[in-house]
């Protein structure tokens, strides 16, 4: 690839975090964390960058910083003309992220950020007001849709350059700097947000093991640790701006060998949330002593299916014996969460109810993880090849793989929250 700009003198960059469309969107601890990495990275180099993230909310948060997203209802894709709920643009779009843009003077490069695979229309429409409102300016376009569908994506969305997976090797080349491993990023850069509620950081990337429900080994090729000493100096610099709630995105976080030398001599007040889940078999009697101190609040553990699908990462031994060693160092009833993965290929719904059951039994708060499709996964050669055609048609509120078992959805649901004791 050649240099899309002549590098006579530093560069001002456009980082573009585009809306959702969407049943249902909240604020799940939601930062675009690859572009902030990004944008730390360029001004490391000397270059200027400005972020847009039309996911930030603009009004208040709920419990640790988490909350709802501005929507307006959009008509449905012909695809999903099936479902009869609302569909919706959620955070800036239209009118409102065209006046955004047009306050900022031209960039010398666009990059737009991509999620939900089936959050395509939003991503392809962002790029349409792009081109209109920056004609001439190159647009890189990369995340988790392009990677996982790049095909789909480079047929969908008006750019110039397709980046896949976590590795930001190509782009810096592209744009004639020099790469930088992941252990080598700095702090993912914050200063476009006025105020926050919470930050999402990591502190490795990638995951050991391949499930079949998931997509993390074609995002990270392999398990990356940061350097402990930066991420503890990040974690300070949260609690100087009065950030105290903090998502941990590392999807095998306990894996971490550095953890622990991570969050040393870290503010007390500080929380930490695992909204990816933790291993249970990673929990031991000293990692529970340690969460529980360090602040991490109602843990999640992956309990993911328990083999109601066929496949489990984990098994119940290890379930209950993570529970007895973090009850043991001082969590109470209902102060641990589980997430069970609701809607895979040839999952038993009765089993997973008594599954939900059975994490009640050991006190522990049942989280229904409603399956997206991820194409590439192991589940592939049993998910009707239209399914994972079409992007729109992995969205896990359709629940997509499952037929015949589909009306019972809403009572399982009614009967987790009983259990959950939130009826």
């Amino acid at each position: 690839m050649s240099l899309p700009f002549t590098l006579t003198t530093k560069k001002q960059f456009l980082l573009i975090n585009p809306y959702a469309c969407d049943f249902t969107c909240y604020d799940y601890w939601l930062k675009p964390l690859g572009l902030l990495y990004i944008s730390s990275l360029l001004k490391l180099y000397g270059h200027k960058t400005v972020l847009v993230d039309c996911l930030h909310r603009s009004f208040g948060a709920e419990a640790y910083g988490k909350g709802r997203i501005d929507s307006m209802e959009r008509e449905r894709p012909d695809v999903l003309n099936g479902y009869t709920r609302k569909y919706s643009n959620y955070g800036i779009f239209g009118k409102k992220l065209h006046n955004i843009l047009k306050q900022i003077e031209s960039p010398d490069m666009i990059l737009l950020s991509t999620s939900m695979t089936y959050w395509y229309p939003a991503a392809a429409e962002t790029a349409e007001i792009l081109r209109n409102i920056f004609p001439g300016v190159k647009i890189a376009a990369g995340g988790s849709y392009v990677t996982l569908c790049p095909d789909h994506a480079r047929e969908n969305i008006d750019a110039d350059y397709f980046f896949e997976g976590a590795d930001i090797t190509a782009f810096m080349e592209l744009i004639g700097e020099k790469p930088a491993s992941f252990e080598e990023w700095p702090a993912p850069d914050y200063s476009h947000y006025g105020s926050l509620d919470y930050a999402v950081t990591r502190t490795s990337g990638g995951c050991g093991r391949s499930c079949p429900y998931c997509g993390i080994s074609r995002i990270w090729k392999g398990f990356f640790t940061r350097k402990a000493e930066a991420v503890k100096k990040e974690l300070k610099s949260y609690y100087s701006r009065g950030i105290k709630d903090i998502a941990f995105y590392d999807d095998a976080l306990l894996e971490n060998p550095a953890l622990e030398e991570c969050l040393e001599s870290i503010p007390e007040a500080m929380r930490f949330h695992t909204p990816n889940g933790i291993n249970p078999s990673a929990i031991d009697n000293r990692t529970a002593l340690f969460m529980r101190k360090s602040g991490f609040i109602s843990p999640a553990l992956a309990a993911d299916t328990l083999g109601s699908a066929g496949q489990s990462k984990t098994t119940a031994l290890n379930i209950e014996s993570a529970v007895e060693k973090l009850h043991a160092a001082g969590y109470g009833s209902g102060e641990i969460s589980a997430y069970l993965i609701m809607g895979l290929p040839r999952q038993r719904l009765g089993d997973l109810l008594k599954e939900a059951v059975f994490l009640n039994r050991l006190g522990v708060r049942v989280l229904l993880a409603e399956y997206a499709v991820v194409p590439g996964s192991g589940y592939d050669e049993i998910i009707d090849p239209k399914i994972l055609k079409e992007p729109l048609l992995h969205n896990n509120s359709i629940f997509p793989c499952i037929k015949k078992e589909r009306e019972s959805i809403p009572d399982i649901k009614i009967e987790v929250s009983r259990l959950n004791g939130e009826l």
